[in-house]
């Protein structure tokens, strides 16, 4: 992601009754071999319950995949927010439970069938 120009709010017309700044910013999505999952569906749902209470963290927000240990295992901090963590990790979370290495550390939840 790369910002582009910033705008100060005289250049909109009509004029703004407060002072806004803007700014344009151009994202480009990752290459589609930066990073792979095994299990694109794991994968979404650990991201999204990550992501689905703000302010939390993830021994919170991942409690029914993870317990303290299986954070130490994989090297990350539990006391982390999802928005701090990059792609990479949530892969690494995601393989990690998708394999099963973490079995003794990972809640009943994933061990039943769909």
């Amino acid at each position: 992601m790369c910002a582009g120009k910033q705008f100060e709010h005289g250049p909109f017309y009509p004029p703004f009754t407060r002072k806004v700044n803007s700014a344009v910013v151009r994202m480009a999505p990752l290459a589609a071999n930066e990073v792979r999952v095994r299990n694109e569906k794991l994968f979404a749902e650990i991201v999204a319950a990550a992501f689905g209470q703000r302010r939390k963290t993830l021994r919170n927000t991942l409690k029914n995949y993870l317990d303290e240990s299986g954070f130490r295992q994989l090297g990350i901090d539990p006391q982390l927010r999802a928005e701090n963590l990059g792609v990479a990790e949530f892969a690494r979370i995601s393989d990690a439970l998708n394999n099963l290495s973490l079995a003794p550390l990972i809640l009943t939840r994933l061990t039943r069938a769909d």
